[in-house]
């Protein structure tokens, strides 16, 4: 039987989200494309990141990705165009600071959001917003109204949302959960709209920017409602006994972001490693991570940090070697699909500084460069050349003044 989407929509006489089949998977997954960003609040120390040549990996912490030296683009003298210390930290996906981003149409909207705005793609979740350990203060992800997007930073929560199906009174819960923010939405639509009759031109004005972000709400509710009795995949996986949220397991935070990408419940994931003032628990580190982000150039406190910075590339090596070995259903790998960011809105957090910040490029999306001298351009000049190759066609993100289409 010939099978379409839109003429299956269009014989229904309604307007839902129907879910991927598998039946589809070789026609339209070569249009699959995803988004992968990780945002570290510290950064990492300029004197280990940093190349002294043409190779990617010669500097101590890159020497990590050795695996995937050919494939990987390491940024050179490129920044965000304010300062702001640890306070500019959350600008990182993004290109602007809350305070200075309030009158701008799209706010500090990050670049994993813009990309969800443009495609809105038909998955489970819209998008993935995880944090390693505790996170309070992580605000990588951020939405069109300048508003942070709440991570989920235990694993076992994380895995649960994934693929543990719920119960069938937990769906029933979650349906009428969802039936009256339904309601409540109508309300609002109402409202608005005698509001708009007796205000000025101006207030209309407001209203309608207002009710742009509302749309988005009823939208992500509708897409929802159709996912609550679709079977969550099953995976070859089990979640470690008793897991511990931290630095000791980020490899699993990795290996559930792959199996959320393989199964397409998502085509956009940002992880955040959090500036957790607290020893993070590797072994030879025992002073505090945020000590250590101010060394004073003191040997032993380095060493310590260094430990800190290999760990985190080391995992993220892993982790863009299982993608390249993972397979989607047309025969590409997942890496292939992807555009990764691998970076933080921190220079040099032992000054406070937020220029020359270290950034990673990789995924199959994205042609490597090796090392890439961007010469203080802005970085969200990156980010419109990684929209582009995401199928957003826009000319500006952020705080951008070009791109750098002709590079990566």
């Amino acid at each position: 039987m010939d099978f379409n989407r839109r003429s299956f929509l269009k014989a229904a006489g309604v307007s839902l989200l129907l879910p991927r089949l598998e039946s589809e998977a070789g026609e339209n997954d070569h249009r699959i494309k995803n988004l992968f960003c990780v945002s570290l609040n510290f950064g990492v120390h300029p004197g280990h990141f940093f190349p002294q040549d043409n190779d990617p990996c010669s500097s101590k912490v890159l020497a990590a990705l050795k695996d995937n030296e050919a494939d990987i683009s390491v940024l050179l003298n490129t920044q965000h165009p304010y300062k702001g210390g640890h306070g500019a930290v959350h600008g990182f996906l993004s290109g602007n600071m809350v305070g200075k981003a309030k009158d701008l149409r799209d706010k500090n909207i990050s670049i994993d959001q813009k990309f969800v705005n443009e495609t809105n793609p038909n998955t489970r979740f819209q998008s993935l917003q995880l944090a390693m350990g505790g996170a309070g203060g992580m605000s990588q992800s951020w939405n069109q109204k300048g508003e942070p997007l709440r991570n989920n930073y235990k694993l076992e929560s994380i895995y649960e949302s994934l693929f543990v199906e719920p119960s069938k009174k937990g769906r029933e819960l979650r349906r009428k959960i969802l039936a009256n923010k339904s309601s409540v939405m109508d309300f609002v639509f109402q409202q608005a709209g005698t509001m708009k009759r007796f205000g000025t031109k101006r207030d209309a004005e407001i209203i309608d920017e207002y009710m742009d972000g509302v749309r988005g709400v009823e939208k992500r509710i509708t897409t929802s409602k159709s996912w609550i009795d679709v079977p969550k995949p099953k995976v070859d996986y089990k979640i470690p006994r008793d897991p511990i949220s931290n630095a000791t397991n980020l490899k699993e935070y990795y290996e559930l972001i792959r199996l959320a990408f393989m199964t397409d419940q998502t085509r956009v994931i940002t992880l955040g490693i959090p500036a957790n003032p607290s020893a993070v628990p590797i072994d030879g580190v025992n002073i505090g991570y945020h000590s250590l982000t101010h060394h004073g150039n003191q040997p032993e406190r380095l060493n310590q940090l260094y430990l800190i910075d290999s760990h985190n590339m080391k995992c993220f090596n892993d982790f863009m070697s299982k993608m390249k070995n993972t397979k989607a259903a047309d025969g590409s790998s997942l890496y292939e699909r992807s555009a990764m960011i691998y970076g933080s809105g921190m220079g040099d957090a032992n000054n406070h500084s937020n220029r020359r910040l270290p950034v990673i490029l990789s995924g199959g999306l994205l042609k490597p460069a090796g090392v890439l001298d961007l010469k203080d351009r802005n970085l969200s000049d990156v980010y419109v050349s990684i929209l582009n190759k995401l199928d957003v066609n826009v000319d500006k993100f952020g705080s951008s003044k070009g791109n750098i289409n002709d590079l990566i």
